[in-house]
């Protein structure tokens, strides 16, 4: 699906989507009281991407690299390497501040603890880097609340 700048998906009477092109497809899903957003970003670099994720919505940004990346005589075009941004509203309110970002194998995931309130949360920005010798980026928190190791608590090191 193509679509014009800056246009908006509707489903069901409500926005659920807001980009411009080209456009990136997402997944939105729930786990465990988490939402994760998991969009295919192929060939773009780590260091090429932004996340903001504030607590109603995710925005990410991507940034064309070299030169002559359009420079080639297609003769089917489906997928486009370039710069993207999209915004995707969330369903329910989260927390930015325990979101983490991972990008690996082409595929950007955000994963975001969802929040009873929105007191005191600010949107939070992720830039990603390369990291050597792994498959993917990490950034941010795991969204889990931090507990002592099993073996710490069985020892009395609480």
């Amino acid at each position: 699906m193509r679509a014009s700048p800056a246009a908006e998906v509707e489903e069901g009477g409500e926005v659920v989507a807001v980009f411009r092109e080209p456009h990136v497809p997402i997944n939105l899903y729930r786990s465990d009281r988490r939402l994760i957003v998991a969009a295919p970003l192929p060939g773009v670099e780590p260091e090429d991407i932004e996340v903001e994720v504030s607590p109603d919505s995710v925005t990410f940004r991507t940034r064309v690299r070299g030169v002559g990346q359009n420079n080639k005589e297609y003769i089917t075009r489906e997928w486009e390497i370039g710069s993207h941004e999209r915004t995707v509203p969330l369903p329910e309110t989260i927390d930015p501040q325990r979101a983490n970002v991972s990008y690996g194998n082409g595929v950007l995931t955000v994963v975001m603890p969802q929040s009873q309130s929105t007191a005191g949360t600010e949107r939070r920005l992720f830039r990603l880097h390369k990291v050597r010798w792994a498959r993917g980026q990490f950034v941010g928190h795991q969204g889990q609340e931090l507990r002592p190791a099993a073996s710490e608590t069985a020892h009395g090191r609480e």
